[in-house]
């Protein structure tokens, strides 16, 4: 594995942790329901994903063909 994929892949996974953990923090102070936090991280997954998605999709797209 090349090295700036191994550092682009730890800096995202080191980011998304520190994300959902402070999702969870901020509204489980909020609103003190743990239905409310699993909805957040629910829907903080979904529109993530989409995205990640959308611009892996469109980085294909771009790519010259060899």
């Amino acid at each position: 594995m090349r090295h700036s994929l191994k550092t682009g892949l730890s800096f995202g996974l080191t980011s998304g942790i520190i994300t959902t953990i402070g999702l969870m923090v901020g509204l489980n102070s909020g609103t003190h329901s743990k239905l409310v936090v699993i909805g957040g991280i629910d829907i903080s997954f979904r529109t993530i994903s989409g995205k990640s998605n959308k611009n892996s999709s469109i980085v294909s797209e771009q790519k010259p063909r060899l």
